[in-house]
């Protein structure tokens, strides 16, 4: 929450728009739409496994976490004040507080990719939604990772967002930090790179932000000298 009690930039984006007129949001009916779907994990994630597992010339397995099976994710609901000082009803919006690293590490020792799910599990046994993102970072911090990779629908983080030739390739926690104070990230990109801020404050030491509609975006990042999308690290 900032100092004049209006949500964070990271959570204003978690904010689902409510009807005019209406004072309550919740996302029960999305979490009922979730469970109803056919197979453990949403449509994308069961696209992700199969290819995944369908790449069978790099030895490709993977396995879909889930509430009834395997829950890595635990978490409690968010709670923020609007300007006004009234209370926002987020309904079933959470954040992770807890993740099962034991799990994810006998999946990786295994040789097995664990697709994980954007949700968790309150004391309670609610299912809460979680920001892909936050819950992507909560899982990197855990695991004490190397590298994050954000793969998103544009290039990496722009100086103007509306063009892809102001790529910014590479950019220092102080640099991205100056870029949020002016302004320049704007929209989605916001909590991505205030989740690759807090990720490297918790130990990750780099994070990249790609695209990943973009045709082997990753092996180009990591693999080239300049990449093909932004790098966040500590310092030069």
């Amino acid at each position: 929450m900032s100092a004049e009690g209006a949500p964070e930039p990271r959570f204003r984006a978690l904010l689902p728009r409510a009807p005019e007129g209406s004072e309550t949001i919740t996302a029960q009916e999305a979490l009922a739409d979730w469970r109803e779907q056919e197979g453990p994990l949403p449509r994308v994630a069961l696209n992700m496994v199969a290819s995944l597992d369908g790449r069978i010339a790099v030895g490709g397995r993977s396995a879909p976490l889930n509430f009834r099976r395997i829950n890595v994710l635990f978490g409690e609901r968010i709670k923020l004040d609007a300007p006004g000082g009234q209370p926002v009803d987020l309904g079933y919006v959470g954040h992770v507080t807890r993740v099962d690293r034991t799990t994810i590490d006998n999946f990786c020792y295994a040789g097995i990719v664990p697709v994980i799910p954007s949700m968790c599990l309150d004391a309670e046994g609610e299912k809460l939604n979680v920001n892909a993102d936050t819950a992507a970072t909560a899982v990197a911090q855990a695991l004490g990772a190397e590298k994050l990779v954000f793969l998103s629908d544009v290039n990496g983080v722009r100086r103007n967002r509306h063009d892809p030739g102001s790529l910014i390739d590479s950019l220092t926690a102080d640099e991205a930090r100056k870029l949020l104070a002016s302004g320049a990230v704007e929209a989605g990109m916001i909590p991505k790179v205030e989740a690759c801020l807090e990720t490297l404050d918790k130990g990750v030491r780099k994070i990249h932000i790609i695209d990943g509609r973009q045709r082997h975006s990753l092996l180009l990042e990591v693999y080239t000298s300049k990449g093909v999308g932004t790098e966040i690290f500590g310092s030069r």
